[in-house]
């Protein structure tokens, strides 16, 4: 029986792996039976790491750099500062990642209790499983003795898209304080 882990949207996938051409060793998930062999156990040296859309993969193990302490005051900043309850919060290497949903939800629940279709009342679990996410800001740690962040914004325009800084580093608390506040309002496009 293959290592199986169950995604955020109740998806299971079991772990395979295969030889590519150079001969390395693959290792994937995947939702149905595959071609490659099935393994039991995460090999040594790897986790599973489930992105902000739910898709599953195995990666080599990664050393911590960001604290649980500082995960949770971005996660308790975002519910105190700009009242998201859909978001996700994605960490890489020096990086806390701040996601929120593509879709207007508000909207979706409106739509589906308007529609003739559905008879039944919204059922919230089967939506939150139809909701892509996209970054929108990240605090990058940019000194680990002092714990100096930089907070940057995604930029969204065409020629753009990408990281850019807004204002200078500083403690992480301060930033959550100031920029957090902005995500899902007109004046997140003003920060710079």
């Amino acid at each position: 029986m293959p290592y199986q882990y169950t995604n955020r949207k109740k998806v299971t996938y079991s772990l395979y792996q295969n030889r590519t051409k150079t001969g390395k060793v693959r290792y994937y998930f995947s939702q149905k039976q595959s071609a490659g062999n099935p393994i039991e156990q995460l090999p040594e040296g790897y986790e599973v790491y489930e992105n902000p859309n739910a898709v599953v993969f195995l990666r080599k193990k990664q050393a911590p750099v960001i604290t649980c302490d500082e995960i949770a005051l971005i996660e308790k900043g975002i519910l105190k500062y700009c009242q998201l309850p859909r978001h996700t919060i994605d960490v890489k290497k020096n990086i806390i990642r701040v996601f929120i949903p593509d879709q207007d939800v508000d909207d979706l629940i409106n739509l589906f209790r308007e529609s003739s279709i559905l008879s039944k009342p919204v059922n919230l679990d089967s939506l939150e499983n139809m909701l892509t996410y996209s970054p929108v800001m990240q605090f990058v740690l940019e000194d680990k003795d002092e714990r100096l962040f930089q907070a940057e914004r995604y930029c969204y325009l065409g020629s753009t898209d990408d990281w850019i800084p807004i204002g200078f580093p500083g403690s992480l608390s301060k930033l959550a304080e100031k920029y957090l506040r902005h995500i899902g309002k007109d004046s997140y496009f003003e920060l710079m």
